[in-house]
């Protein structure tokens, strides 16, 4: 009966290198390449025309042609770029013919309205449930006067110098975008 054990063991071991080997895990410990590896190498570039369209649709929310009616500019210009994947500040920078950026807009998480809301608010902006005012300190003249907003999973920055957008205006941008949210 030990001679039977054993060789049923043996026999067990043998279909498991087998096994191994023909499915080609030895080739990949050895840093060889496998069918499913080489997929995942290919992956970034399947995803990159993705993030553009992440990035393009969030000038859906506020187009130039609104901000343009709300300030009364016109010939301004829209950068829009993801911010989460560029490391840029901003997802959406509306500026002059010249390059002066007038309005900054950021799309965020409304998970992190909290720690925003914490680091930020001047005071709560009363027509908009989970609306503040900021910045909390200003540090210069020309400080960017904010507001923040969530509708749902999003949380909304929008920024500008009083010069170009006052805040009446931002107001007005706001609810825009909540609109479109």
């Amino acid at each position: 009966m030990n001679k039977q054990l054993i060789y049923g063991f043996i026999a067990g071991m043998l279909v498991v290198v087998l096994a191994v080997v023909a499915l080609g895990w030895d080739d990949e410990a050895k840093g060889g390449v496998s069918k499913n590896s080489a997929a995942q190498a290919q992956a970034p570039t399947v995803t990159k025309p993705a993030a553009k369209t992440e990035a393009a649709d969030y000038g859906r929310y506020l187009t130039v042609k609104d901000v343009e009616s709300i300030t009364g500019q016109s010939g301004l210009k829209l950068k829009s770029i993801d911010s989460k994947k560029s490391g840029e500040a901003y997802d959406l920078t509306y500026s002059t013919a010249e390059g002066q950026a007038i309005l900054m807009i950021q799309v965020l998480r409304g998970s992190d309205y909290e720690r925003y809301y914490q680091e930020f608010r001047c005071q709560d902006y009363k027509p908009m449930e989970y609306a503040f005012w900021g910045p909390k300190t200003a540090v210069s003249p020309n400080q960017v006067d904010q507001l923040w907003f969530r509708k749902g999973d999003t949380l909304i920055f929008i920024g500008s110098e009083r010069t170009y957008v006052d805040l009446a205006m931002m107001e007005k941008v706001a609810k825009v975008i909540a609109s479109r949210l």
